[in-house]
């Protein structure tokens, strides 16, 4: 992969991929009609959105082909053969557009991780002056089970006025929980509720693995990887190709961006 890696504190890297693809296409402004795109149907025959009656909340125009993911062990790739087959890159050379990933184990709104990586907030104020996103994934809500629902959904509500303070160009949305293993357990499920719910009042798209059963008993076992809880690469790019289909679908783009 081209690009540059600039390393951080601990473990913690930032990875920043671009493909000609990509690199041709920043430099433009992507306007995208806001309509109803027909919704993808993931491996269990639901569609995107049919979980609930409520109208989903979309992204506004993109004005740049640049994304930029932060998250925690998913974002990381951890149990991958390596970082680059994590579902983040994964996304990105799906997309086709220039990638940073800021991945860290652990690591919530509230949590700073067991090595003091730092949480989702103190690690976008660390990353370079010269990410420039045009969309934003935040993908949250496995390490914070610990702390009362009340810090939490205080920590994503400063953490989204964080981003759009530094981003204000960017498009903001959140990947919800993704379960390791089944069932949910109740407290993954009390997470995704509150970022769920969270998200809606701030009005920032949120894409729910949970509601649009990513994970199934027919795909449970094939995706598994060395580290419990974690996929392999063909589960992270299973993950890349759901997450791609649903910011498509939240873009009102069903085609290629």
């Amino acid at each position: 992969m081209g690009g540059a890696v600039v390393k951080g504190a601990g473990r913690r890297k930032f990875w920043v991929s671009a493909t000609a693809l990509g690199v041709a296409a920043a430099a433009g402004t992507v306007a995208l009609v806001q309509h109803e795109a027909p919704s993808p149907v993931n491996d269990a025959g639901a569609a995107v959105g049919a979980h609930s009656s409520e109208t989903p909340i979309r992204l506004g125009t993109v004005r740049s082909r640049r994304l930029l993911v932060v998250g925690a062990s998913y974002t990381e790739g951890l149990g991958a053969s390596s970082p680059e087959q994590g579902y983040a890159y994964q996304l990105g050379r799906e997309l086709g557009w220039p990638t940073t990933v800021d991945g860290a184990s652990g690591t919530g709104f509230l949590n700073p991780g067991p090595r003091d990586q730092g949480t989702f907030a103190a690690r976008i104020r660390r990353l370079p002056s010269s990410v420039a996103p045009g969309i934003v994934l935040l993908q949250c809500g496995r390490n914070d089970a610990q702390y009362p629902g009340a810090e939490v959904r205080r920590a994503v509500i400063s953490t989204i006025k964080l981003i759009r303070s530094l981003y204000p160009e960017a498009q903001l949305t959140f990947l919800g929980p993704i379960p390791g293993a089944l069932p949910v357990q109740p407290d993954l499920a009390d997470d995704q509720r509150l970022l769920a719910q969270t998200a809606r009042a701030e009005r920032v798209p949120f894409i729910d693995p949970i509601a649009e059963r990513w994970i199934t008993p027919k795909n449970e076992r094939r995706f598994s990887g060395p580290v419990p809880a974690h996929p392999d690469d063909a589960g992270y790019a299973y993950i890349a190709g759901r997450v791609a289909a649903d910011l498509r679908a939240l873009m009102g783009a069903p085609t290629q961006i």
